[in-house]
């Protein structure tokens, strides 16, 4: 019994190998490849130096390049760090309102955000002033820091 199976299982090795060694006409392979969501904003500070008496409309105070891949869109985001003011050192204020883009006179007390509905490559806009003029503002340095965000969607 034993030689049966040793013969049998010559056999079978012997078809085994018969059958693989026939070529087939034709094969398939299947490529696959993943790209991650990356948005990226740059922002170029122009260091303006802003004429809080006189006032200023529409001073470009930074570029902003847009970079996001996300089919679906993403958010740009718009943050005073003194609630849309330029702030004094002795607390004093100065308003004053943004453009960017298609939004225009805007106040960044609560922010600001754009909805982009696709992706886009290397988007330029220019950040721009609006300050009205004041004879009655006390002397000193006036700041404000806006922080600019990107997120997709």
């Amino acid at each position: 019994m034993n030689r049966f199976f040793q013969i049998a299982a010559a056999a079978a090795l012997v078809a085994f190998a018969g059958a693989s060694a026939h070529a087939a006409t034709s094969g398939a392979v299947k490529l696959s490849g993943k790209v991650d969501a990356v948005c990226q904003v740059a922002v170029t500070d122009h260091s303006a130096a802003l004429d809080l008496v006189k006032g200023e409309t529409n001073a470009k105070v930074a570029t902003i390049v847009e970079d996001c891949n996300d089919p679906q869109g993403f958010k740009i985001s718009f943050a005073s760090q003194n609630g849309g003011d330029l702030k004094s050192d002795a607390g004093h204020t100065a308003d004053y309102t943004v453009n960017y883009d298609s939004t225009q006179n805007r106040d960044l007390n609560g922010g600001m955000q754009l909805n982009r509905q696709e992706a886009q490559f290397s988007e330029s806009h220019e950040l721009t002033v609006n300050i009205p003029s004041s004879d009655t503002r006390t002397a000193g340095t006036y700041t404000d820091t806006i922080t600019v965000t990107i997120a997709a969607n």
